[in-house]
């Protein structure tokens, strides 16, 4: 029983393949960056009160219609403006948390 060697064509096909899967992986889609617009709207909406969560939800749904509508096709900039969000989201989560921790007087228009 012998064994043979991979060539260098084995590893240039390894190689190749592997820069496929990882552009295919990497790419940020319309899909993923509706669900990234919803789950940030609805993070917003959980803040008490009523002035930051009309901001956050106003400016999640312009930023990301106003980018979704350009049809990017940068995909190192649509990547980075997918991590900015994605970091705002989590931003927001943390002060929807602070704000519940230390509930403030309801506006007149809340009641």
């Amino acid at each position: 029983m012998s064994l043979t060697l991979p060539t260098q064509k084995t590893f240039s096909f390894l190689q190749n393949t592997t820069t496929l899967l990882k552009n295919h992986f990497s790419k940020i889609t319309t899909k993923q960056l509706e669900e990234l617009k919803k789950t940030t709207v609805e993070e917003a909406s959980k803040f008490t009160n009523y002035n930051f969560r009309e901001y956050f939800k106003e400016r999640a749904n312009d930023l990301f219609d106003d980018f979704i509508s350009k049809n990017e096709t940068n995909e190192e900039y649509v990547k980075q403006f997918y991590d900015d969000r994605k970091s705002e989201l989590e931003v927001i989560k943390r002060q929807v948390l602070i704000g519940k921790l230390y509930p403030e007087q309801k506006f007149v228009k809340e009641n």
